[in-house]
């Protein structure tokens, strides 16, 4: 009967954690932005046999961000400046990627492809089950307007199973727990080779 709230800095509820979040009784809570976090415990009935929650770990700080590279002319703009074309469509199964190796947290991105929540990622980003465990997956994760600088609501999804991960090409296979595909769709693999100049959208 026990339960905890996670509410952030605005007293606003981010998540509830019972008994039954994610089928696991050990694993991380939905992180929180901004500098503060309060962690409530609602105690069950006096009668019942409650055991509350230990928290044996917590992460913070912030997540240093660069331009790694760009090829030719530097190009990005926020999604919403394309609002109402195909590339913004295809873009909503990309997700944010938040995620522990060792003791720190990273960042990274990664798509949806199929209607089974399949989650295509990079290798150096997760290459096992650990890691998997740790990932959580923010969708909608952009500004509310282009050029803008305040976030839309968005939704996480945990990890799932780790499935395959290649360290010659880069790239990991996982799913995702709950359905994220049903509100932000996927991003359709096609089985033929690029062809030369022509235009690539990495959203």
């Amino acid at each position: 009967g026990d339960y905890v709230e996670i509410r952030d800095r605005d007293n606003i509820l981010r998540q509830t954690i019972d008994n039954d979040t994610h089928g696991r009784t050990d694993f991380w809570s939905l992180a929180v932005d901004g500098d503060t976090v309060s962690i409530s415990l609602v105690s069950g009935p006096a009668e019942g046999r409650s055991y509350g929650f230990e928290i044996d770990q917590y992460g913070y700080g912030i997540v240093p961000f660069s331009i790694e590279n760009t090829c030719g002319t530097e190009d990005k703009v926020d999604i919403e400046c394309v609002s109402g074309t195909t590339q913004y469509q295809r873009a909503r199964s990309v997700g944010r990627m938040l995620y522990q190796k060792g003791s720190s947290f990273f960042l990274c991105t990664g798509s949806l492809i199929s209607a089974e929540n399949h989650f295509l990622t990079n290798e150096h980003c997760v290459d096992s089950q650990i890691v998997t465990d740790t990932l959580q997956v923010r969708f909608n994760f952009q500004y509310t307007t282009c050029d803008g600088f305040n976030l839309a609501s968005y939704d996480t999804y945990y990890g799932d199973a780790f499935l395959v991960a290649d360290f010659n090409t880069d790239a990991a296979l996982l799913t995702l727990s709950g359905n994220p595909q049903a509100t932000y769709g996927y991003l359709e693999l096609e089985p033929r080779a690029m062809v030369l100049n022509e235009t690539v959208y990495i959203p």
